[in-house]
C-alpha cells in the first residue's frame, strides 16, 4: 500500500512559511514600526511639547481660612535652550516654557480627606472648591478656572474591627469582608478621591506664575498622594491635529503604531509573494528543462 505524502509535505511547507511571516511581523516588523511610529511622532511634536509637573514640586501653604495653595513661578526659555528635564523630587522648581507659545494645561489630583467631627459618620460628602490662577506680574492674578467637586472624607477616630479592617458601616456593625483585605486596600477603595481636570486651563504667554487653591470647610484636611497628582502642560498648535496627537498622546502611539504596522505588512507581503511567485517559476522551468 502507497501512502500519499504529498499533500502533508505541501501543508507543512505552508505552515512553515505561515510560522515564518509570523515570527518576522513580530519579532522584526512590530519593533520596526514602533520606532519608524516614534520618529514620525517627534518629527511633528517635540519632545518638551509636553510635560508632568509633579504637584510635590510646587510651593505649598495654607492659610487661616483653610485653603491650600500650590504654587511655582513659570520661567520661560527661547527654542534654542533645552528644558530642564523635571523630577518628582518633592523639591521646590519653577515650571519651565517656551517662549512666545500658549500652553494649555490639564490636571490629576488624588487625595484623601480628613474630617475631625467625631459626631459625623464615618464618611461625608463635602464639597471642594478648586481654583487656577494664572498670574501676570506683581497683585495681578487672573483667575482661569473655578470649580466645586464632590468628595468623600472619613473621619480621623474611625473604628476598625478585629481583623484589622475599617468598620465602614457604622460604629456598632463589622465589616466582613475577607481577611486578605488591608486598610490601605479598603482606604484606596472608598476614600480616595480623583479630580481629573482635561483641556480647559490655558496659560497665556505673559504669565509669569501659576497658582492651584483648594478651599476646605474649616476643620477638613486634604492628604495628596503626590505620586499620582501631577499638572500636565502641553503646548498649544495651529494644526488641530497635532493638538489632538498631543492631547491623546497614549491613543495616538496605539493607533499610529497599527498604522505602520499593517503599512509595513503589506509592503512586505508584496514583496514575498512577487519573490515567493519567481522562485517557484524558476522551479517549474528548471523541471521542464530537466
Amino acid at each position: 500500500m502507497k501512502l500519499n505524502i504529498t499533500k502533508p509535505l505541501q501543508l507543512a511547507q505552508w505552515l512553515s512559511y505561515l510560522i515564518l511571516l509570523f515570527l518576522i511581523s513580530v519579532i522584526i516588523i512590530l519593533p520596526l514600526s514602533v520606532i519608524l511610529f516614534n520618529d514620525f511622532y517627534l518629527s511633528l511634536l517635540p519632545k518638551d511639547s509636553s510635560q508632568w509637573l509633579p504637584l510635590a514640586n510646587f510651593n505649598f501653604s495654607i492659610n487661616p481660612n483653610n485653603i491650600l495653595s500650590f504654587e511655582t513661578d513659570i520661567q520661560r526659555l527661547n527654542p534654542d535652550i533645552n528644558l530642564p528635564p523635571v523630577i518628582n523630587n518633592g523639591l521646590i522648581s519653577n515650571i519651565y516654557l517656551r517662549e512666545s507659545i500658549i500652553y494649555k494645561f490639564d490636571a490629576i489630583f488624588n487625595f484623601y480627606c480628613l474630617k475631625n467631627n467625631s459626631n459625623l459618620n464615618n464618611h461625608q460628602l463635602t464639597n471642594l472648591n478648586v481654583k487656577f490662577f494664572s498670574v501676570y506680574g506683581k497683585n495681578n492674578d487672573m483667575l482661569i478656572y473655578n470649580k466645586d467637586f464632590p468628595i468623600t472624607c472619613m473621619k480621623t477616630n474611625i473604628k476598625f474591627n478585629n481583623y484589622d479592617q475599617i468598620d465602614i458601616l457604622s460604629n456598632n456593625q463589622h465589616n466582613h469582608a475577607s481577611k486578605e483585605m488591608n486598610i490601605l486596600n479598603q482606604i484606596n477603595k472608598y476614600w480616595l478621591n480623583k479630580i481629573d481636570i482635561d483641556d480647559i486651563l490655558s496659560i497665556g504667554t505673559n504669565s509669569d506664575h501659576f497658582t492651584v487653591e483648594f478651599n476646605l470647610p474649616i476643620g477638613d484636611e486634604l492628604i495628596f498622594n503626590f505620586d499620582t497628582s501631577f499638572i500636565r502642560s502641553r503646548m498649544v498648535f495651529d494644526q488641530d491635529f497635532r493638538n489632538i496627537m498631543l492631547r491623546w498622546s497614549k491613543t495616538t502611539y496605539i493607533i499610529g503604531t497599527i498604522i505602520f504596522f499593517i503599512l509595513i505588512c503589506f509592503i512586505f507581503l508584496i514583496t514575498f509573494s512577487i519573490t515567493f511567485f519567481f522562485i517557484l517559476k524558476n522551479n517549474k522551468n528548471t523541471t521542464i528543462k530537466n
